[in-house]
């Protein structure tokens, strides 16, 4: 029985692919390597349409139209007559339309090796502080520890001047 489970180990083990041989058949099959990048890493493509109208109003002034008229007499003659008659601005408006399309193409492979290595350097400098926080610490009992040395190093002419003071 330990046999059988020492060839099942044997074997499970051998069979395993290392990173490098995994890179190896990769690089060595261009095509499934493709395939699969293409299938987990789809490329995102984004089209935005934006439009936008503009007016634009503008008043050409009226002018004076001169108008020119006759007028029957009761003897049977005309008498021409002219008069001018003020014409109001029109107003023309034109109306502009622009349309911008904006394509943007996000490489989603690209975007998730970021976010990789980003949580990456998140752990590390989470890890970086956790260290400064400790040596932090043993800074501070090493400097109470030289503290109570050198009081302890000089406590007698300390409690002499102490003794000086109060006499």
């Amino acid at each position: 029985m330990k046999q059988i489970v020492a060839f099942l180990l044997l074997a499970a083990l051998s069979g395993c692919m290392t990173a490098g041989r995994v890179t190896g058949w990769l690089n060595d099959h261009p095509a499934a390597s493709a395939r699969y990048c293409a299938d987990e890493y789809p490329v995102k493509t984004i089209t935005t349409v934006t439009e936008r109208v503009e007016h634009d109003t503008i008043t050409v002034p009226g002018g004076q139209v001169v108008i020119h008229d006759t007028i029957p007499c009761p003897d049977g003659t005309s008498v021409p007559v002219q008069y001018e008659q003020p014409c109001p601005p029109v107003k023309v408006v034109t109306q502009t339309v622009y349309r911008d399309s904006v394509v943007k193409v996000e490489n989603t492979a690209h975007v998730r090796a970021l976010q990789a290595d980003s949580a990456y350097f998140v752990r590390k400098a989470n890890e970086a502080t956790v260290r400064g926080d400790k040596w932090q610490k043993w800074a501070y009992y090493a400097l109470a520890g030289v503290v109570l040395l050198a009081g302890w190093t000089f406590r007698n002419p300390i409690l002499g001047l102490v003794k000086k003071l109060i006499a």
